[in-house]
């Protein structure tokens, strides 16, 4: 009991003194964290850059090609481009928790942002303002929704891998600045997106 009490009472010796910086906290330690997490920070960045960079702002150009007026002028967007986008998304996201593949560090999944970028140019080639200048290939509304469906999923899915991930590539020590950093990342490919969405939606 007196060493319980001695503890609580601060009659103890004094603790070794941590008023230093904390682990990891340093220029030259946040350096080296950034060095182990760049690949995946860098692929989560990618990853928004993609969706903002196409989402909503080029979405919202695409018309549907059914004849039903109510579908085409009140559902269409609402439907497809909004509700579609965040389901799927959700079902991405809950999805790499349970699955989680590719593993960390497998090139795959750096693939796989990677190749995000081909919805780009398939959504420039949906149905959209006749009076555009790039052709319409994809008219029919049902190759919109699969579109749409496999953007939002990779979205969900690859983003929550890479921020799951990040943390993951240091040692414990270092994962709440590797956290922080991947944070970051997400801002900038989120700056990115938003400013590129503008040029592609004066293109489409």
């Amino acid at each position: 009991m007196q060493e319980f009490y001695n503890h609580y009472t601060n009659c103890q010796a004094p603790e070794k003194d941590k008023s230093g910086p904390p682990a990891g906290r340093t220029v030259a330690e946040q350096i080296e964290t950034f060095k182990d997490i760049w690949p995946i920070g860098l692929s989560v960045c990618g990853v928004f850059a993609v969706t903002l960079g196409a989402f909503p702002a080029l979405c919202v150009k695409i018309i549907s090609h059914s004849e039903d007026d109510k579908w085409a002028n009140v559902y269409f967007q609402p439907v497809v481009t909004f509700l579609l986008f965040n389901v799927g998304d959700y079902i991405g996201r809950q999805g790499a928790g349970f699955l989680m593949w590719p593993q960390r560090g497998s090139k795959i999944l750096y693939i796989m942002v990677l190749l995000r970028v081909v919805f780009i140019p398939l959504f420039l080639l949906c149905n959209h303002n006749p009076n555009s200048a790039i052709p319409t290939v994809f008219g029919h509304d049902a190759w919109y929704v699969v579109f749409m469906l496999l953007f939002s999923l990779s979205n969900g899915y690859c983003s929550s891998l890479c921020m799951m991930y990040g943390p993951k590539m240091v040692s414990e020590d270092k994962a709440e600045v590797a956290s922080s950093m991947m944070a970051a990342m997400l801002g900038l490919g989120l700056l990115t997106g938003g400013l590129s969405s503008f040029a592609f939606a004066l293109i489409g």
